[in-house]
């Protein structure tokens, strides 16, 4: 009766330590070495705009980029596209133009920086841009144009240029307006085949660098890619 009693308690056991030891197998293990305020790193697409040209200030080129999501991939925007940003937006400290000849596809590029957080934005290709208070047409080279518009934008912000010339193969110039009642509507003019309807397939790209490194001083980038053509 005492060695039936003594297997008995032996069979339990064994019983509770298989238990354990599935549970334990089943349990993910904590990384010690992650931290919760860690913000995830994912590849750029495209190069870095290393010479790129800035106004009114040049946003400093180095530190991580922290993370970097295509937003608009390759397309024509004929209507309205819109996409979210932050709860509200930060405020745009810089308008930055670069031109990538040697990427396939070709294109260049133009960023608006913020600092505080990433605005909501809409685009699309129109016939001519308006102004934000009076509704003139914004001064547009070429023959096509991109309306991007901001939303959320204080009025602590710079008010960008209204008639900055780039002079890129299609790219030409671009005018901004704003901001204006927490919005800012900038024009991109481009040049197409002469007579043609033709429109250039755009990109559009949220960047997120941490300058110095400490993730206090973050720049939050809308990058506006328009392919040669």
């Amino acid at each position: 009766m005492g060695r039936r009693s003594c297997l008995s308690c032996l069979v339990a056991v064994l019983a509770a330590a298989s238990l354990f030891s599935a549970s334990c197998a089943g349990t993910p293990k904590a990384n010690p070495s992650a931290s919760p305020s860690t913000l995830p790193t994912t590849a750029s697409p495209g190069p870095p705009d290393t010479s790129q040209t800035c106004t009114p200030v040049t946003p400093p080129a180095t530190g991580a980029m922290v993370t970097s999501e295509v937003q608009y991939d390759w397309a024509v925007p004929r209507t309205m596209v819109s996409r979210p940003g932050g709860d509200f937006g930060g405020d745009l400290f810089a308008v930055c133009t670069g031109d990538h000849p040697n990427e396939n596809p070709a294109y260049s590029r133009i960023s608006f920086y913020f600092k505080g957080g990433p605005p909501p934005y809409d685009f699309n290709y129109a016939a001519q841009v308006l102004t934000e208070a009076k509704g003139d047409p914004i001064p547009l080279q070429g023959n096509s144009f991109l309306r991007v518009h901001f939303n959320g934008i204080p009025e602590t912000s710079v008010a960008p240029p209204q008639n900055q010339a780039v002079g890129f193969q299609n790219l030409k110039n671009y005018g901004c307006s704003g901001p204006f009642e927490g919005s800012v509507t900038c024009g991109l003019g481009i040049q197409v085949a002469a007579g043609s309807d033709q429109a250039l397939p755009i990109r559009t790209t949220y960047l997120v660098r941490d300058p110095d490194g400490t993730g206090n001083a973050l720049q939050y980038v809308i990058a506006f890619d328009v392919q040669a053509g």
